[in-house]
C-alpha cells in the first residue's frame, strides 16, 4: 500500500475463522488488517492508515490486539470486570441483588465455555467450575428470594455439571501439584513422569465425558434455565425477605456465614482430623463469596477482609491439595509399579514424604493467619451493621438430597 505522501507499508489481510456447529464458518469469521513494515513521513504513514481504514471498512483497533478481537467476536475477555449494571447495589431489592449476582455468574460460564470446549487452558476450565460453585452458592444461599422449587432443581443440575467439570479439574490440579514437587524430590523426581503418564489417562477419561455433556441436551438445558431465571424480573408483590435492601440484608448474610466460620476456627487443635480442616474450608469458601456477592451494597468496603479471608482459604487448599495427592498416589501405586519397578516405588515412598511434609507445613501456617482473619472480621463487624427489623430467613433454600461440597 502507498500513500500519495511517498508512505510504504506491507499489509497482511487475515480471516480469522469461527467455529460454527458444523465447522469452520469463514464467514461469520472476523477480518484483521495487519501491518507488517512501514516506511515514510509520519504524516504521510497517517494519510495511509486513513485509507486503508476508509477503502475495506475495518476500524482501527484501540489498544490490546486479543482484547480487541473479544470485543469484535461480540465475546467477554476472561477475567475482564463485570460489567457495571449486575453490580450489587445496596439500593437492590435482595430480589433484584439475587437474579443480579446469578446474572454475573451466568456471565461468566459463557465466557469460559468456549475454551473449556476446545480444552485451550486449564484456567477456562477453572473459571468455568468456579462459576458453577459460586452459582450453586448463590442459589442455596437466595433461594427464598428466586423461588425454593426452581433453585432446587437448578442447583442439582449444577451438581452433576460440576462433577464433571470436577473429574477433569481435580487432575489438571494434581498434575501441576506433583510438578511443583520437582525440585524438592532430587533424584526421586524421575517418579513423577510416571504419575503424569497416569494422570493423562485419567484426564482423557474424564475429558471425554465431559465434552459429551457440554454437548448434550442437558447442559443446554441447564443454560437456558440459568439465562431465564437471570433475565426474570421479579414479581411485583414480594415477600418481606425479598423485599429487603440488599444493604440491609448484607450485613445479615455476612455474620450467618460467618459465624460456623469463626466457631469451627476457633476450636480447631493442631491434631485436628483433615475432615474437619476440610469442613473449615468448604465454609470459609461460602462467607468468601457472601461477602463478594454483597460487597458492594455493605456499608464498608470488605476488600482487607476477603485479603485475609483468601490467604486463609489458599492455606487450607493447599492442605487439602496435599491429603488429595497422599490419597490418590496411594491408589496409583500399582500402576506406577508397572511402569517404573521397585525403584520407581521408592521414589513414590519420596513422594508420599514430600506431601506429608507439606501438609504438616500449612497445619503449621494456619494459626498465624488466623489472627489477622479475626482482626479483619472484628473491624468489619464494627463498621457493618444489621438495620432494620426484617432478618433474612435463616435457613437456606431445600437441600437437593445429599449434598457435596461446593
Amino acid at each position: 500500500a502507498e500513500s500519495a505522501g511517498g508512505a510504504f507499508a506491507a499489509v497482511r489481510l487475515e480471516t480469522l475463522e469461527r467455529e460454527g456447529p458444523r465447522g469452520p464458518a469463514p464467514e461469520a469469521g472476523l477480518q484483521v488488517l495487519t501491518v507488517v513494515s512501514v516506511a515514510g513521513p509520519a504524516d504521510a504513514w497517517r494519510d495511509l492508515r486513513d485509507r486503508m481504514a476508509a477503502e475495506t471498512d475495518l476500524r482501527p483497533l484501540d489498544g490490546d490486539f486479543y482484547s480487541a478481537a473479544f470485543e469484535a467476536a461480540g465475546s467477554r475477555e476472561p477475567g475482564a470486570a463485570m460489567p457495571e449494571a449486575l453490580t450489587v447495589t445496596s439500593a437492590d431489592t435482595v430480589a433484584a441483588a439475587a437474579r443480579k449476582i446469578v446474572a454475573q455468574q451466568v456471565l461468566r460460564m459463557k465466557t469460559n465455555l468456549e475454551g473449556t470446549r476446545r480444552d485451550l487452558h486449564p484456567e477456562f476450565l477453572h473459571d468455568l467450575r468456579v462459576a458453577v460453585r459460586r452459582l450453586r452458592s448463590a442459589l442455596r444461599l437466595l433461594g427464598p428470594a428466586l423461588g425454593p422449587r426452581r433453585t432446587q432443581s437448578l442447583r442439582l443440575e449444577l451438581k452433576w455439571i460440576g462433577g464433571c467439570l470436577g473429574a477433569v479439574r481435580d487432575r489438571d490440579v494434581l498434575g501441576a501439584h506433583l510438578e511443583g514437587l520437582r525440585p524438592r524430590l532430587g533424584e526421586a523426581a524421575s517418579v513423577l513422569d510416571a504419575l503424569a503418564s497416569e494422570l493423562a489417562l485419567e484426564r482423557a477419561e474424564a475429558r471425554e465425558a465431559l465434552e459429551s455433556a457440554l454437548d448434550g441436551a442437558r447442559f443446554a438445558a441447564l443454560a437456558r434455565r440459568l439465562e431465564a431465571l437471570a433475565s426474570s424480573t421479579p414479581p411485583l408483590r414480594l415477600s418481606p425477605f425479598a423485599a429487603l435492601p440488599a444493604g440491609e440484608a448484607a450485613a445479615t448474610f455476612l455474620r450467618k456465614a460467618e459465624k460456623p466460620v469463626l466457631a469451627l476456627g476457633s476450636s480447631l487443635a493442631a491434631s485436628a482430623p483433615d475432615e474437619a480442616l476440610h469442613r473449615l474450608r468448604i465454609l470459609v469458601k461460602r462467607l468468601r463469596y457472601t461477602a463478594e456477592f454483597f460487597g458492594g451494597a455493605m456499608d464498608a468496603d470488605p476488600g482487607a477482609y476477603i485479603r485475609a479471608l483468601v490467604a486463609f482459604q489458599d492455606c487450607l487448599g493447599e492442605h487439602q491439595d496435599a491429603v488429595v495427592a497422599l490419597g490418590r498416589l496411594e491408589s496409583m501405586a500399582e500402576a506406577v509399579a508397572g511402569r517404573s519397578g521397585p525403584e520407581g516405588l521408592l521414589s513414590l515412598g519420596a513422594v508420599l514424604q514430600v506431601e506429608r511434609d507439606i501438609a504438616r507445613e500449612r497445619r503449621r501456617d494456619l494459626p498465624k493467619l488466623w489472627p489477622e482473619f479475626r482482626k479483619r472480621a472484628a473491624r468489619l463487624r464494627r463498621k457493618v451493621r444489621v438495620r432494620g427489623r426484617t432478618s433474612p430467613p435463616l435457613k437456606p433454600s431445600p437441600k437437593p438430597g445429599r449434598r457435596r461440597a461446593p
